[in-house]
């Protein structure tokens, strides 16, 4: 097994469905770690992106993440990629999505 961590970071502005702007940053690293196994035609490697939000106090309102994963060889390896790929597609704004539902809170109804 190999792993590698790499230092990301970024930023950006999203808004919400109140029309209120909100904008975030994100900075931390990012693990990959490749797994061989003997007598098997294949490895698979995985990396992981998380989108964490928090108050003005430091504390954690939303975590989410997204792994996204790809064979390496083997007999099966474009359907594998194939069906990851299309989980792939917005994974980004699928995780901001989730991070703005978590500060917004539950809707209630008036």
């Amino acid at each position: 097994m190999t792993s590698t961590t790499t230092q990301v970071s970024g930023d950006g502005t999203v808004i919400d469905s109140h029309g209120d702007m909100w904008n975030y940053t994100f900075d931390g690293t990012v693990t990959t770690t490749t797994t061989a196994r003997e007598n098997v035609p294949y490895e698979i490697d995985s990396d992981t992106l998380y989108a964490n939000a928090y108050d003005a106090h430091g504390a954690l309102v939303s975590q989410s993440n997204h792994t996204y994963s790809r064979q390496l060889g083997g007999d099966n390896a474009g359907l594998y990629n194939m069906g990851h790929a299309f989980r792939n597609i917005n994974a980004k704004g699928r995780l901001i999505n989730a991070v703005i539902k978590d500060i917004e809170g539950p809707v209630t109804k008036k």
